[in-house]
């Protein structure tokens, strides 16, 4: 293969792209921060105790409850 052939690519920075600037890191803060309201939001127009069901389902396990289906057999 002559030399002209041959294409040179030079990889130039990392695979993971570039670090976002601490303004976009804001910007994206911003936008799931208001994802996240929207959510609970709409969550809130369907079922009006959604909070209290959350709270109650972050109770910790007891020790194999996983393996009966949650407490549920």
């Amino acid at each position: 293969v002559r030399r002209e052939k041959i294409i040179e690519h030079v990889a130039k920075g990392s695979k993971r792209g570039t670090k976002p600037t601490p303004a976009q890191q804001e910007q994206r803060k911003t936008r799931v921060l208001n994802i996240q309201r929207e959510m609970l939001q709409k969550i809130h127009i369907i079922n009006q105790n959604f909070n209290q069901e959350l709270n109650e389902q972050l109770k910790r396990s007891k020790r194999g409850e996983h393996v009966f289906n949650n407490g549920l057999l």
